[in-house]
């Protein structure tokens, strides 16, 4: 009894959702083994998910969801490691930028040609890395605001020590070469190590919220 409720709502539900379903109910419960059903080239596609099956009837496409639901979407390898992929991608072309700036701002005191064109590939590397960067690793365009958004939080954290790291400086060293380098010197020490923490954690964020 509980099989043939079970057909008979399945076969009834697909025609409901509006699919050109035909069905033949017999006059009696005992002949269900019977039951006729026509239904031009149907085609189920498993999502991949645990408790989502997509059936697509004549054309537009309907989603069935059947359980509790209370089962987690099953998520790729490739989106378990996007995040950690976001970061590393931030990382690297901060690191890059600052070297370039630490490259650039050393060739210009010593007047050496190499560095400043060299620092110059690496500055242009940084901006082509972060405008590249959500289409490498496939970010949705309604979250490229929060891509950004954690790209300057981290940059914030990290520039500092890469650019001190490349011209063996102290990692704690603020220049006075630019108004960013101003501002930050008017932030006391402890201050300052609390903003990049605060920033850090923005960053952070950002990524686990959104990705």
């Amino acid at each position: 009894m509980r099989q043939l409720l079970t057909t008979l709502f399945f076969f009834l539900s697909l025609s409901v959702l509006g699919g050109d379903l035909e069905v033949n109910i017999p006059k009696s419960l005992s002949e269900y083994q019977r039951l006729e059903i026509s239904y031009p080239q149907p085609s189920i596609d498993l999502t991949g998910y645990y408790d989502v099956v997509t059936v697509e009837l004549n054309g537009p496409e309907h989603k069935w969801r059947f359980g509790s639901g209370n089962h987690p979407p099953r998520r790729t390898t490739w989106e378990k490691l996007r995040p950690w992929t976001i970061i590393a991608w931030h990382v690297s072309s901060i690191a890059v930028g600052a070297i370039g700036d630490g490259y650039y701002d050393e060739g210009k005191m010593i007047g050496d040609q190499s560095k400043i064109r060299w620092g110059k590939r690496l500055q242009a590397a940084e901006i082509g890395m972060v405008m590249s960067g959500p289409f490498v690793l496939g970010i949705p365009r309604d979250s490229w605001m929060h891509y950004l958004g954690s790209y300057i939080a981290f940059r914030f954290t990290t520039f500092d020590y890469f650019y001190n790291a490349s011209r063996g400086l102290p990692l704690g060293h603020i220049g006075t070469v630019s108004t960013y380098d101003d501002i930050v010197n008017e932030i006391p020490p402890h201050g300052l190590v609390f903003s990049r923490a605060v920033s850090l954690v923005v960053g952070w964020g950002f990524i686990i919220n959104y990705w």
